[in-house]
């Protein structure tokens, strides 16, 4: 459920700038492809037209054929099915209880797109099924918040399956973000100095650089527990103990709590 909520978070967040000066471009959240897709779904293709025509003329048979990345199949989207996901709900009213499944039905049909990156796909059809086993996701809103009533591993048909494919598309959006943050570092060599170094462009893109460097197998980042710091530092995972990010905090921690004790 974590990882889920992390994911939707990264990947249906509207993208933010942050503007430094007046004169600056900004610093700006990545934009997923998916992404991307989500907030324009209104210009994707109507591909109603892949329509096929099943026997005796019943619209019961009509399907329309989608590559399935989740199944790896060629699955058959009923068009009444589809309709009733999708007929009678405003895109644009973010209020609506129907409003994931028919934004994700759409993508689901429509989102085929010429050079589309395959890992929007793997999003599209993940959500898809998903929602095909059961799991009611009611909306998830511009902040990347997503309102769902259950816990995935309370609906028995959310099995290995779902769970490798949820961490795979996770992984791919870290690996998006990052890509996306450290585009403009590149190393320079110093004459001054005589050595290299990296040249980064903002703090953004130097904060990207910190976590890129970091083992998350070995590292990992810490809350000073001094209550007038906060800091965050890096430690060891085998150095589990430490609490403080230096002796400077250690030591005034200390003082305040031999105060606290002493009145």
């Amino acid at each position: 459920d974590r990882v889920l909520k992390l994911t939707a978070y990264l990947l249906f967040a509207y993208p933010r700038r942050i503007k430094i000066s007046e004169n600056d471009e900004g610093l700006c959240s990545c934009i997923h492809a998916f992404t991307g897709m989500w907030y324009k779904i209104d210009e994707l293709p109507n591909l109603e037209g892949n329509l096929i025509n099943g026997f005796d003329n019943d619209p019961y048979d009509n399907y329309y054929p989608i590559s399935d990345t989740f199944t790896e199949n060629e699955e058959k989207l009923g068009m009444i099915d589809y309709h009733e996901m999708v007929d009678d709900v405003d895109p644009h009213t973010s209020c609506s209880d129907k409003l994931f499944t028919a934004k994700i039905a759409k993508l689901y049909r429509d989102g085929f797109v010429d050079d589309m990156n395959i890992n929007s796909r793997y999003v599209i059809d993940f959500f898809y099924n998903l929602l095909k086993i059961g799991v009611k996701i009611d909306n998830i809103n511009e902040s990347g918040i997503i309102k769902t009533g259950e816990r995935l591993n309370s609906n028995t048909k959310f099995n290995e399956c779902f769970q490798l494919k949820l961490i795979e598309i996770a992984k791919i959006t870290i690996k998006e973000e990052f890509d996306f943050e450290l585009y403009g570092i590149h190393p320079i060599y110093n004459i001054e100095t005589m050595s290299p170094y990296w040249e980064i462009p903002n703090l953004l893109t130097a904060l990207y650089f910190a976590l890129f460097y970091t083992r998350p197998d070995y590292e990992v980042y810490r809350k000073c527990s001094n209550p007038n710091c906060n800091r965050l530092f890096k430690v060891k995972t085998t150095n589990s103990r430490k609490q403080y990010h230096d002796t400077a905090c250690q030591n005034a921690a200390a003082q305040m709590r031999h105060r606290k004790v002493k009145k």
